[in-house]
C-alpha cells in the first residue's frame, strides 16, 4: 500500500499547476566546421542536451538556437560518425551566446545516453551506470551479434551457445532480466526464453548500442530488473527533425575464423519536412574454428530490410516504419543416445515489425512534448531437424506507448507515462516446450528529477500488472510496484558521486511457469513452475566518477537482494533421456562492482584498465547461483596519431570455482586482441576502416555462462575486415 500510495502522490503532483513567470530568454549561435581544413559542415546536428532541443547548421556550417530560457546548459554537435564533446555554455537573457564546433571521427568522445532516462545527456551525469557504443566502436569490433558486440565491457558478459544466439548478461543477470529494446520497444523475439534463441540484430546495422546497468525498471518494465540493452537503428530514431538531401552508408565486412561475411547499406532523402530510408543486410557466419577444431552446426545467415517515411515540423512529428528479417543459425550438435555425430538442428525464423511514432513538442503548457508509439512484430521460428520441420513457435505482440515529459518548472523536470502489450504464444508441430497462451500488461510510471546544479535527486515509481491465460491451464496474474531514489553530488567540475535505492517487481514469464520440454541449444529438459511467485529486488548503488583531459574514470559498486528469484537448476535426472532442468525459487543476493579508469599518457596514447566481479549466492542454502561470470578484467592501450588508432588488449579472467550443485569449474583465461582502424573524412564523404586480430595466441578457453561449454569452447585465432563509407 505505501508504494501505490507514493506513486499516486507522484501522478497528483505533476499535475499541480504551476504559475509561469515572464523571463526574457536568449540565444545561441556558431559554426559547425572540419576539424582538419576547417571547412564548414552543413547539415550537422546540434542539441542542447538538457532541453532536448534539436538544429542544423545550414550550407555555411552556421546555426544558432533562439528562446532559451536564462541557465546553464551543454550543448553538443555530430554528424553521424563525426562527433564533438559537450560543451558547456552560459545562457544570458537579452544575449546571444558564441559557441563554435569542430568535428571529425573519433573513438575517445564523452558517452551520451538516452535510455537512461529518456532524454539524451551524458554518462557522466546519468543516474544509471551506462555504456554506449557508437556505430565507429561498433565497426572496429566487427561483431557477429550484440552479446559479442557487449561482451568485456565493464560488467558484461555474454551466453555462450554458438555465434548465432549470444546474448548479453549483465551483473550476473540474463534472460528475462535483461531486457533488449530496438529503439525504445521491446524486440517481440523468444530470446530471452532459451540460452539458444538468439537475438536477430546485427550491430553492423546500428547507428548506436546502450546499456544501462543496473534495475531500470520504472521506464521500461519488470523485465529490466538487470539492465536494459537498447539498439537504436539509424540517426532518426535518436533525432527527430528535418534532414534536406541525399546520405548513405555502405559497409562490408569479411572474417577468418568462421568464414564471415557481410554487407549493409541505406539511403535517406529528406525533402521539407519529409524524409524517406530504405535499409537492408545480408550476413553469414560459418561453422567456427577453435583451438581443438571446428564446432559442427555453428553456422548462421541473416537478412534485414527496412522503410521508413518520416515526417518532421519544429512542433510535430510522425514516422511509419516497416522491417523484415530472415535467418536461419545452427545449434551446436548436443548428442542423446542414439544419435549419431552428423545429427543436425537448426532455428530458422522470421521477423516482421510494423512501427509508428508520432508527437508533440513546444508545447506552451505544463508539458513540453509528448510521444505515443504503437509497435507490432510477428515472429515465427521453426526448429529444423535433419532438414524436416519439427517444432514451431509464433510470437505475435502488439505494444504501445506514450510518454510526457514535463517543462521544467525551476529545479523540477520529469516524465510520465503508460504502457501496455498484449501477446499471443502458439505452437505448431508434434512436440512443443510451451502451451499456447495469452500475455496482457499494463503500467503506468512516472520519473521526476530536481536540479540544484551541485546535486540533484532522482524519484519516481511504476505500477505493473501482467496476466497469463495458458491454454488448458488455470490463469495467473501479478500486479506490483517498482520505485527508485537517487542523488547525484557534483563534487567539483570533473567528480561526482552518485547513489541509488530501488525496489524492483518482476513478474515470472510464460516460458518459467509453463515449459515442459527440451531445448537442443542448451541440451536440457526445461520444466516449469506454475506456483512461481512474483520477484522482488531491493538495491543499493553508489558510483563514483570523473572525467578530466588526464583521466576519465568511474568506480560502480552495487548490492541487490532479489527476493524469490526464479533460476533454472540442473539436475541429475532425465527426462526422454535428457538432463531435466527445473525452474526453482528462492531469496538470493548479488554483491560486486566495476571499476574502469583511462589515463592519457600523451597527446597520442592512453592506456585503459578494467575489472569487474559479481558475487552471487542463494540465501537460505547459502549455495552458488549457476552460471554466474567469474572475476574478470581488461588492459588496453590506444595509440592514435591524426586519423589512425591501433588498440592491442589483453582480456582476462579468473578461475571460475563457484559453482551450484550440478556446474562443472571453468579455467582462467588470458587473451590477446588488436583492433586497428583508419579514417578520411572530407564534408561529403567519410571512409572507415578497422582490422580486429583477435585471440592471436589461440588461446583455448571456455566461457562459464554457457551449458555447452564443454563441448563448444569459444573461438581460435581469427581477423575480421570492416570498410564503411558515409556519403552526405
Amino acid at each position: 500500500m505505501r508504494s501505490i500510495f507514493c506513486f499516486s502522490y507522484f501522478l497528483v503532483s505533476l499535475m499541480i499547476p504551476s504559475v509561469l513567470s515572464g523571463q526574457v530568454t536568449g540565444s545561441v549561435a556558431g559554426k559547425v566546421t572540419l576539424r582538419l581544413g576547417g571547412s564548414p559542415l552543413a547539415n550537422s546536428t546540434i542539441s542542447i542536451i538538457e532541453l532536448g532541443r534539436d538544429t542544423h547548421s545550414n550550407a555555411n556550417g552556421k546555426y544558432k538556437f533562439i528562446n532559451i530560457t536564462p541557465g546553464i546548459y551543454n550543448i553538443r554537435a555530430h554528424r553521424h560518425d563525426m562527433t564533438s564533446k559537450p560543451q558547456e555554455v552560459k545562457i544570458t537573457a537579452g544575449v546571444t551566446a558564441k559557441l563554435n564546433f569542430e568535428l571529425n571521427l573519433s573513438t575517445i568522445n564523452e558517452e551520451i545516453t538516452i535510455t537512461a532516462s529518456a532524454k539524451e545527456e551524458t554518462s557522466f551525469s546519468s543516474f544509471r551506470t551506462t555504456a554506449t557504443l557508437s556505430s565507429i566502436q561498433l565497426s572496429e569490433n566487427v561483431a557477429e551479434n550484440i552479446g559479442d558486440a557487449l561482451s568485456g565491457q565493464a560488467g558484461i558478459s555474454k551466453t555462450g551457445s554458438g555465434p548465432g544466439s549470444t546474448l548479453p548478461v549483465i551483473r550476473g543477470l540474463s534472460g528475462e532480466r535483461v531486457l533488449i529494446l530496438q529503439d525504445g520497444i521491446r524486440t517481440g523475439t523468444l530470446s530471452s526464453t532459451s540460452e539458444h534463441h538468439g537475438e536477430p540484430i546485427n550491430p553492423a546495422d546500428l547507428e548506436r548500442l546502450e546499456v544501462v546497468r543496473g534495475p531500470a525498471t520504472l521506464l521500461y518494465g519488470s523485465s529490466a530488473l538487470g539492465g536494459v540493452v537498447n539498439a537504436f537503428t539509424d540517426h532518426h530514431q535518436i533525432h527527430k527533425h528535418q534532414h534536406p538531401g541525399f546520405r548513405g552508408r555502405i559497409s562490408g565486412v569479411g572474417g577468418s575464423a568462421n568464414a564471415q561475411g557481410g554487407l549493409n547499406g541505406e539511403i535517406e532523402y529528406g525533402s521539407g519536412p519529409w524524409i524517406t530510408e530504405l535499409s537492408g543486410s545480408a550476413r553469414r557466419l560459418g561453422n567456427y574454428n577453435t583451438p581443438i577444431g571446428p564446432i559442427k552446426n555453428s553456422s548462421s545467415e541473416l537478412t534485414s530490410t527496412s522503410a521508413l517515411v518520416g515526417w518532421y515540423k519544429e512542433k510535430r512529428f510522425a514516422s511509419l516504419s516497416y522491417g523484415y528479417q530472415d535467418g536461419k543459425y545452427g545449434i551446436p550438435f548436443h548428442r542423446h543416445e542414439n544419435e549419431d555425430e552428423d545429427h543436425k538442428v537448426s532455428l530458422n525464423f522470421q521477423r516482421s515489425s510494423v512501427r509508428f511514432t508520432g508527437g508533440l513538442r513546444g508545447l506552451n503548457n505544463f508539458f513540453q512534448s509528448f510521444q505515443l508509439t504503437f509497435n507490432y512484430t510477428d515472429w515465427k521460428q521453426t526448429e529444423e531437424e535433419e532438414n524436416v520441420n519439427h517444432t514451431g513457435l509464433i510470437n505475435r505482440q502488439f505494444i504501445y506507448k506514450g510518454m510526457l515529459e514535463q517543462r521544467s518548472q525551476g529545479p523540477l523536470s520529469g516524465r510520465l507515462g503508460f504502457w501496455g502489450t498484449k501477446r499471443k504464444l502458439t505452437s505448431t508441430g508434434i512436440e512443443y516446450s510451451i502451451p499456447p497462451a495469452a500475455h496482457d500488461g499494463v503500467a503506468l510510471f512516472a520519473y521526476e528529477e530536481l536540479d540544484f546544479r551541485n546535486f540533484r535527486l532522482q524519484f519516481g515509481a511504476r505500477i505493473e500488472h501482467n496476466a497469463y491465460s495458458p491454454r488448458g491451464l488455470a490463469k495467473r496474474s501479478y500486479t506490483g510496484a517498482s520505485y527508485s531514489a537517487g542523488i547525484r553530488m557534483r563534487m567539483n567540475s570533473n567528480t561526482a558521486l552518485v547513489a541509488s535505492l530501488s525496489n524492483s517487481y518482476r513478474a515470472p514469464s510464460l516460458e518459467e511457469l509453463f515449459s515442459y520440454g527440451p531445448h537442443e541449444g542448451s541440451g536440457i529438459f526445461e520444466v516449469g513452475n506454475p506456483d512461481l511467485k512474483q520477484e522482488v529486488g531491493k538495491g543499493v548503488e553508489v558510483s563514483l566518477r570523473h572525467q578530466s583531459h588526464a583521466i576519465q574514470g568511474e568506480l560502480n559498486v552495487f548490492h541487490y537482494k532479489i527476493n524469490n528469484f526464479i533460476f533454472l537448476a540442473p539436475t541429475e535426472e532425465t527426462i526422454g533421456n535428457i538432463l531435466a532442468a527445473r525452474h526453482l525459487q528462492e531469496d538470493s543476493r548479488f554483491l560486486g562492482g566495476e571499476a574502469l579508469v583511462g589515463i592519457r599518457l600523451h597527446s597520442n596514447a592512453q592506456i585503459n584498465l578494467g575489472l569487474d566481479s559479481v558475487n552471487a549466492k542463494l540465501v537460505l542454502s547459502n549455495a552458488y547461483l549457476p552460471r554466474i561470470p567469474p572475476l574478470s578484467g581488461r588492459v588496453a592501450l590506444m595509440l592514435y596519431h591524426g586519423n589512425f588508432n591501433i588498440k592491442p588488449e589483453v582480456v582476462l579472467a579468473s578461475n571460475q570455482e563457484h559453482l551450484y550443485l550440478t556446474e562443472t569449474p571453468t579455467a582462467g583465461h588470458a587473451v590477446v586482441n588488436i583492433k586497428a582502424s583508419y579514417a578520411i573524412y572530407r564534408p561529403q564523404l567519410n571512409h572507415f576502416f578497422s582490422i580486429n586480430a583477435f585471440n592471436l595466441g589461440n588461446r583455448l578457453y571456455r566461457n562459464h555462462l554457457s551449458f555447452i561449454k564443454n563441448i563448444a569452447p569459444e573461438i581460435g585465432r581469427g581477423i575480421r575486415f570492416n570498410y564503411s563509407v558515409r556519403f552526405f
